[in-house]
């Protein structure tokens, strides 16, 4: 049913950005222990804890590798496209029968898919000891995924906004108020069997005692007056 489908989608996406963005958010991308110094950073910025002392700095200094930076802007564009995507969702399980949504929804998550593989990819080649949030933000990109195929489950189980085997047609008051409702069939007439009484056509005739009232039904349903 296109609810269940819509909710499911609601559902992957809602869990899909939020992992986003604590990947987007933490530093722990790398980590590195020897003894009681720990080091980890993100794309934002790192930080150094010694004896329980946490120093932190930005990640990104003028003298930083192009790749970093990188890193960030496709981190930025998949979160937007995954920020969009969810609203979009959030629409769709309100109105889960517009098949425009269900591809609006697949084409935004698929394309931050895109862009959210291209920044692990550039992360994971050139440093090393990924840590937590690099894999959070992996799930994040599998949860894209889940969203894009839920979305065009949806949208190839639809036809012109409405579920599929029933047909669509122009609303006969305009086409802001969608499709038009299915026809209702009346059941057909049964003939009227001999004999059965039928209701009387009523004329006025002149007879022997002046004017009077009669009926123009035949012998067998008749009724004079």
């Amino acid at each position: 049913m296109p609810e269940s489908t819509s909710c499911s989608a609601v559902v992957a996406a809602t869990f899909a950005v939020l992992l986003f963005a604590i990947a987007f958010s933490t530093p722990f991308w790398t980590l590195i222990e020897v003894g009681t110094a720990k080091t980890f950073s993100g794309i934002w910025y790192g930080c150094a804890s010694v004896d329980g002392a946490v120093t932190c700095e930005e990640s990104v200094t003028p003298s930083s590798p192009d790749w970093i930076r990188a890193v960030q802007v496709l981190q930025i564009l998949a979160m937007l496209l995954g920020l969009a995507g969810f609203i979009v969702t959030i629409v769709w399980g309100c109105r889960p029968y517009r098949r425009a949504l269900a591809w609006a929804i697949f084409a935004l998550f698929l394309i931050g898919l895109f862009f959210g593989i291209a920044s692990l990819g550039t992360f994971a080649a050139n440093a090393a000891n990924e840590s937590y949030s690099f894999f959070v933000s992996a799930a994040g990109c599998l949860l894209y995924f889940i969203t894009a195929i839920i979305a065009v489950i949806g949208a190839c189980n639809m036809n012109d906004n409405r579920v599929s085997g029933i047909p669509s047609q122009p609303h006969p008051l305009g086409p802001s108020l969608g499709p038009a409702p299915p026809p209702i069939e009346s059941a057909p007439r049964k003939p009227e069997a001999d004999g059965q009484m039928k209701y009387p056509s009523w004329v006025y005739s002149w007879g022997p005692q002046g004017p009077q009232l009669e009926s123009n039904t035949s012998k067998s349903g008749g009724v004079t007056g």
